[in-house]
């Protein structure tokens, strides 16, 4: 052999052309799972609290704070990676009306739509909701006392952060038609923000 033949040089080529497709055959494969899990559906439990807000006349006699605390426990499943259902138990606390107060709880179901961004999901929900109420005044009150309940359109706008894959931060705003007695029909609104764990 000639002394100045020089032999191939090694090349690593080979084996980063190997790696590159090991780790977007990984990458592929995981997209697609998660692609399955979304089109499978799945489902979540949340817990939010927030402020309450009833949108009812005060009186003329008595301080009116129509505010509270609201907690809402809610189980949600997503049928597409864009529609979901949600059923949700709410207490929106108690608002200070007519020397007494006036409390309101409800159920409510609705239908989801979903807009995932990166690892954001913008949502909005349509439903009813069902509700009972409990109206207690002061002596002289010009408003009613009494206890009603009944069906009501509902509807809300929110966004949650994924924090991992099995947990997210939600925000959301709410407005539910509930039963008064002596005033009927009226909205209770709610804010809130909590946590929602996926399984």
């Amino acid at each position: 052999m000639n002394a100045n033949t020089s032999l191939p040089r090694p090349t690593h080529r080979p084996l980063v052309a190997a790696a590159l497709g090991a780790a977007l055959l990984t990458l592929g494969t995981g997209a697609q799972a998660q692609m399955q899990r979304e089109m499978a559906g799945g489902g979540y439990v949340g817990l939010q609290v927030g402020r309450s807000d009833y949108q009812l006349p005060c009186g003329n006699l008595y301080h009116c704070d129509d505010r509270d605390t609201s907690v809402k426990l809610s189980l949600g499943r997503n049928i597409s990676p864009h529609f979901g259902a949600e059923l949700s138990l709410a207490d929106f606390g108690n608002a200070g009306r007519a020397g007494g107060d006036t409390r309101a709880q409800a159920a409510n179901l609705s239908l989801v739509g979903r807009v995932p961004v990166d690892r954001f999901t913008l949502f909005g929900k349509v439903g009813t909701s069902y509700g009972r109420t409990r109206v207690n005044t002061a002596v002289l009150s010009d408003i009613p006392s009494g206890k009603a309940s009944g069906w009501g359109p509902s509807a809300g706008l929110g966004v949650s952060y994924e924090l991992s894959p099995g947990m997210a931060l939600v925000a959301e705003w709410e407005r539910q038609r509930l039963n008064f007695a002596g005033t009927g029909k009226a909205d209770v609104d709610n804010t809130s923000v909590g946590l929602r764990w996926q399984y």
